[in-house]
């Protein structure tokens, strides 16, 4: 397994390097990417996985919200707090995704520039633009609904 020693210089930086310079052999390379696909693999899985804990939560929100409107809502839950709940997974969830993007992009340009793959990069970068923008929206919804959820606490409304 490939390892920068150096903290002040990303992994990637650290192959090329070596690369250039002839000290890694295809297989250790084959090696690095293999594993590095995984990891990323499992980073996307956890990220994706947080999105969904989160929308079910909006989901078991809007099930308190009718439950509050017929007034039978005996869970001890409010809707509003669970609703913020899933917007919080959400946001931590579309970070995951982010850095997982990030890394992929980063693999991707490595591949391109360095090993000098035909490779095309705008996917990459929407997507990683896509998560960017996902998060500072979310971070939106986040703060809204945190404002809700202090107002339904103190019994002012909004006018």
């Amino acid at each position: 397994m490939l390892y920068s020693p150096l903290h002040k210089i990303n992994c990637m930086e650290f192959i090329k390097l070596h690369y250039e310079n002839n000290k890694i052999n295809n297989d250790e390379f084959e090696e690095y990417f293999k594993q590095l696909d995984i990891q990323l693999a499992n980073i996307e899985k956890f990220g994706s996985s947080l999105l969904v804990i989160g929308y079910f939560f909006f989901i078991h929100g809007s099930n308190l919200d009718i439950l509050e409107v017929l007034d039978i809502n005996n869970t001890g839950e409010t809707s509003t707090s669970v609703t913020l709940l899933g917007s919080e997974f959400i946001l931590v969830g579309y970070i995951f995704l982010f850095i997982e993007s990030t890394n992929r992009l980063e693999e991707r340009r490595f591949q391109k520039e360095v090993l000098s793959q035909d490779i095309d990069l705008s996917p990459y970068e929407n997507l990683y633009h896509a998560y960017l923008f996902s998060i500072l929206i979310n971070i939106i919804r986040v703060h809204a609904l945190s404002e809700i959820y202090k107002t339904s606490q103190t019994g002012e409304v909004f006018v």
